[in-house]
């Protein structure tokens, strides 16, 4: 049996590789009948699993269904498995006529041993590999009361070609009850980049993968919240990837070359989630999209709590310290040439890789996720006030579309949430619109200077000047004490895409409770005289607060 393999491998001190030979009369040797649904339609039924003692494939009774025509065998512990402790290589692929994927877009491996925890008691894990060297492959784990796969301590493991919260087919959820893989060890390999290597992780009780205070694990390739297609919803229940604990650092989701990327859908709450997680997490090249139940669920969320305000010059901390996104001032179809601009605000004198993304339609976040991967550059160094300009031409870009991207920073490898949605237009560049940098400023009673600098942004094109009306009006704070008022005409000119106005702040060295001043920015007026022919218009104002401390 199994148990009786992994208590063999713990005692031999030595590598041991467990292989399959089930015969084809054993008990638990399973097909799937026709459900009558149609043929094929790519659905199979629970409840029309039976038994079958066919030596293989060819020979499994007729009324087989076509949309999953092969023979299983399924293993179902009636209490927990053994860890297994030592270098073990368990390979389901061993088993007759299975076969791992061959595809890049979905998954077509034939799976043959399933591993069925519905009868193995209360929070039992699938299984458990804590043995540096050990490999998992070619199994189907489902039905356990607590985690799919457990992988603790500091060895390296591999976990490739596996399908993990679903049946044998990739079809239908089968949900272990907590995460699908759970990581609170270091130096793991889930998935990788070529087609053999990619798990299929969905349908899950709680997270697809869970990371627990581990660091340099890497996740490559798999399919996280849909079904083997690749394309139809599977979704795990909470996000697709969960980053926690402060130890959890220097982990690497995805990448940039063929076969890196994970496709990261469907899941109930965010893509990849860094709640409390540590620096240094990469998250690039991805495919994320269509996850969340509400706009606070986004594609990447640093801190668990939904969109977090960029802040100038990027002083703060926390997970992967909530690097400031990038800003995406066009998306732009002009003949023949696709051009994506932007700026970045962020720490003085750094560079920046900037992953760029197209997506269907904007998440409902408004800062959106990243569905198709377009590309990256990397940036010049930020000035004196940490910004940084960008220009990037895409070999794709469709019009009606929309473009995000993500900055990760070269020295640290901490990746940001994903900018605000920008729609792919044809044709020049317009005027835009100004923005607040962020909707949320700080700044010292005491500051240097006596001012509070606050960043504006023009969004969605830099073409002839515009301007806007700055404001403030009293929150918490009260003018003239605590501050000087502003009633401000800020006018951007031709091709300029961010600029700073100054609130004087009041220092009456008093003891007091932090407070508020409110921002806004109403009447935002492209000019007549910027030459390309468009009549003038008002846009929509915008708000933010500052707070004095």
């Amino acid at each position: 049996t199994l148990r009786e393999a992994i208590n063999a491998a713990n005692s031999s001190g030595s590598p041991v590789a467990i292989s399959f030979n089930i015969p084809a009369g054993d008990a638990r040797h399973f097909y799937y009948k026709d459900d009558g649904s149609g043929s094929p339609n790519g659905t199979v039924t629970l409840a029309n699993v039976a038994t079958t003692t066919a030596v293989n494939d060819a020979a499994l009774p007729a009324d087989k269904d076509p949309d999953w025509p092969h023979g299983w065998w399924s293993i179902l512990p009636t209490s927990v498995l053994p860890t297994a402790t030592q270098t073990v290589v368990i390979d389901g692929y061993t088993q007759t006529e299975a076969t791992t994927n061959t595809l890049a877009a979905s998954d077509n491996a034939v799976l043959r041993i399933e591993l069925d925890g519905a009868s193995a008691g209360d929070l039992v894990t699938g299984l458990t590999l804590s043995g540096d060297g050990s490999i998992l492959r070619g199994f189907v784990i489902n039905r356990f009361t607590n985690h799919g796969l457990g992988l603790p301590g500091s060895g390296v493991t591999n976990v490739t070609g596996d399908f993990i919260g679903t049946d044998v087919s990739g079809t239908l959820g089968l949900s272990n009850t907590g995460s699908g893989v759970s990581l609170p060890g270091n130096s793991k390999t889930i998935g990788g980049s070529t087609p053999a290597l990619v798990n299929l992780i969905s349908g899950n009780g709680a997270d697809g993968i869970l990371l627990v205070n581990s660091n340099s694990d890497l996740i490559q390739g798999n399919f996280i919240g849909t079904k083997a297609d690749g394309t139809s919803a599977l979704p795990n229940s909470g996000s697709g990837i969960n980053l926690t604990g402060g130890s959890t650092v220097f982990n690497t989701i995805g990448g940039t070359n063929a076969g890196e990327a994970n496709t990261i859908a469907f899941n109930t709450r965010d893509g990849v989630r860094l709640a409390d997680a540590g620096v240094g997490n990469a998250i690039r090249g991805n495919s994320i999209f269509s996850n969340g139940s509400t706009a606070s669920d986004l594609g990447i969320d640093l801190g668990g709590d939904g969109i977090t305000p960029n802040d100038t010059k990027d002083p703060d901390s926390g997970p992967n310290t909530l690097q400031n996104f990038p800003i995406i001032t066009s998306a732009l179809m002009t003949g023949s040439t696709r051009t994506i601009t932007g700026t970045l605000n962020s720490t003085v004198g750094a560079s920046f890789t900037i992953d760029f993304y197209q997506n269907p339609s904007c998440d409902t976040s408004g800062n959106g996720e990243g569905k198709t991967y377009l590309g990256s550059m990397t940036t010049a160094a930020t000035d004196s006030n940490g910004d940084v300009s960008f220009t990037f031409h895409p070999s794709v870009l469709t019009i009606g579309q929309s473009v995000t991207a993500t900055a990760t920073s070269d020295v640290g490898g901490n990746t940001s949430e994903f900018s605000a949605c920008a729609a792919i237009i044809n044709g020049a560049p317009g005027a835009g619109d100004i923005q607040f940098t962020s909707a949320t400023y700080t700044v010292a009673e005491n500051v240097p200077g006596g001012m509070a600098a606050i960043t504006l942004t023009r969004v969605g094109g830099t073409n002839g000047s515009i301007s806007a009306t700055f404001t403030t009006s009293d929150g918490t704070a009260q003018q003239p004490g605590d501050y000087t008022a502003v009633n401000q005409l800020v006018t951007f000119g031709e091709g300029v895409s961010s600029m700073t106005v100054n609130v004087p702040i009041i220092d009456d060295t008093r003891p007091e409770a932090n407070e508020t001043v409110n921002l806004s920015l109403s009447s935002t007026t492209i000019n007549t005289a910027r030459g390309d022919g468009l009549s003038p218009q008002t846009v929509d104002p915008h708000a933010a607060l500052l707070t004095i401390i």
